[in-house]
């Protein structure tokens, strides 16, 4: 039984997708993943790794005219992610069908708009998992016909079609289990117990066994520099502009 597994163009995308279905091969030993990703991003350089089987498609997000390349250049970028939209579903329709799918599950990223519409071309159910507080725009369109929404965070339903709100569950984002070195007793752990492996501490140059490295002095121009920074998020603060933070100043 294959089962269509579709996320990627970000860590946070790609491995949910990959957890989910390390556990769904646990609780189903008949289930056969099958994994959709991106050209050049991070599931191109982790799939080969794996034993799934997998397809690499090349696909792009709509740009919207004011986040540059102004109003031509956006055009020219949708057209082309309109024109790799429809090819990509093209190929992923014969596909499903030539290995029997049955269901498709999407994690998130451009890639999941041709493989959410390839499977509701085939009447494939749809399972979507985000991860964020606010869906992304691919996540929201598919959510129109997916038969089951998790989400991470219970306020991302919000933003979904109200049509879709029904059949939303909050379960979280999916992880992989713990390996059993990080469920050992932390106490055990500190005080060096039986089944404990606790490294030798190395004396550090200058200092006393297990010292931490001290962070080098600023310099004047660091300084004042730090200073300068601590001003204006001060003078931010009062003024009423809480959304700026010292980190958007450097």
């Amino acid at each position: 039984m294959v089962i269509v597994f579709s996320g990627g163009g970000t860590a946070g995308h790609f491995y949910p997708a990959r957890n989910i279905a390390e556990a769904l091969m646990d609780v189903l030993p008949g289930a056969v993943p099958y994994f959709v990703g991106t050209e050049g991003r991070i599931e191109a350089r982790e799939l080969p790794g794996l034993s799934y089987a997998y397809r690499l498609l090349p696909v792009a997000g709509l740009r919207h005219p004011l986040r540059g390349g102004g109003l031509l250049g956006a055009a020219a970028a949708n057209v082309k992610a309109l024109w790799l939209l429809i090819l990509a579903v093209c190929r992923l329709v014969p596909d499903f069908r030539r290995r029997r799918a049955r269901a498709v599950v999407l994690t998130g990223g451009y890639v999941c708009a041709p493989a959410g519409i390839a499977a509701r071309l085939l009447g494939l159910p749809v399972v979507l998992q985000e991860q964020n507080t606010h869906p992304g725009k691919t996540t929201r369109l598919i959510a129109r016909w997916a038969r089951q929404i998790h989400l991470a965070y219970p306020e991302a339903q919000t933003a979904l079609p109200a049509r879709a709100r029904a059949r939303v569950r909050d379960t979280g984002n999916p992880i992989r289990p713990l390996p059993p070195a990080a469920t050992r007793d932390r106490a055990a752990a500190r005080r060096g117990g039986p089944g404990v492996d606790r490294p030798a501490r190395q004396p550090r140059h200058g200092g006393r066994v297990g010292h931490r490295r001290r962070r080098p002095r600023p310099t004047p121009d660091e300084r004042a520099s730090r200073r300068v920074l601590l001003r204006l998020r001060i003078e931010d603060r009062g003024v009423g502009l809480p959304g700026r933070d010292v980190h958007h100043l450097r």
